[in-house]
């Protein structure tokens, strides 16, 4: 709050000829950003749907209706979509996540009250349903990157190049997603495609489960996209960043962001 009012005060001193130089300077460094920019490529970044959950339910298609957590009472995975109804998210203690479960009116769920199926992860099983996901997105790049049993990188310029060009991936993208659902015996992804690794990462949780989004190779369209996207989907901006933001320009979307350019460049430069 104490560095709000300041940048408030700092802006407020400044002449208009002092305002135009850094609207001026920012201008050019978001021209000189966008000429790095390559829109040449297509990227693709396939996302397995609620991935360990997912596994453990086709086994046990019993609890396809129940909420389901991988994981234990010390700390959660993976969590199904039921249980996400709950307010049930990875990375959170398993208590907790029951008792929001058996009372759900607690947590603003209007979900009945259930009892969470704890499961133990079981991952020599994942990684090989990994290893037969991984078969398919080795034939569309070969040099393909996974940081993750549930997520793979493909750039898919060069197959595109034998399937009628750019105009072909979202039908290549939809070949790919099932012929995984079929290699898997059921299991869904979903996936982003975009000019670049990090927009089709961002777009890939557009239409999740099982789905897909395509951000268009064009800086129209990217300016676009980006125009109403939370800063928070962001990689690398998390809740501290976004806070900062929020209280110190009340900046919340990326067309904030670009449009407050001058003063968050002479906040963060100084």
């Amino acid at each position: 709050e104490a560095l709000r009012l300041e940048l408030q005060a700092t802006s407020a001193r400044m002449t208009e000829a002092e305002r135009l130089t850094e609207e001026n300077k920012a201008s050019e460094t978001l021209d000189a950003m966008g000429s790095k920019r390559d829109l040449s490529r297509t990227h693709c970044v396939v996302d397995m749907d609620m991935f360990y959950a997912a596994v453990e339910i086709r086994d046990r298609p019993e609890l396809a209706h129940k909420p389901v957590a991988i994981g234990g009472l010390g700390m959660i995975s993976t969590a199904n979509y039921v249980a996400r109804l709950y307010g049930v998210r990875s990375a959170m203690p398993g208590f907790i996540a029951a008792e929001m479960v058996r009372n759900p009116q607690a947590v603003g769920s209007k979900m009945p009250p259930d009892e969470l199926v704890f499961i133990a992860p079981d991952f020599s099983k994942y990684t090989q349903v990994a290893m037969e996901t991984r078969e398919i997105f080795r034939e569309y790049d070969p040099h393909f990157h996974a940081i993750s049993l549930d997520e793979a990188y493909l750039d898919l310029s060069a197959y595109l190049a034998t399937r009628g060009g750019v105009e072909g991936a979202d039908a290549v993208v939809a070949e790919l997603r099932h012929r995984i659902k079929e290699r898997t015996r059921g299991l869904t992804c979903s996936a982003g495609i975009g000019p670049n690794s990090m927009l089709a990462k961002i777009c890939s949780d557009d239409n999740k489960p099982d789905g897909q989004s395509h951000i268009q190779p064009t800086c129209e369209a990217v300016l676009d996209y980006l125009r109403d996207l939370p800063i928070r989907r962001i990689p690398g901006v998390g809740k501290v960043l976004e806070r900062q933001l929020k209280i110190m320009f009340d900046i919340v979307t990326c067309g904030e962001l670009r449009a407050s350019a001058s003063a968050v460049l002479r906040a963060f430069e100084s």
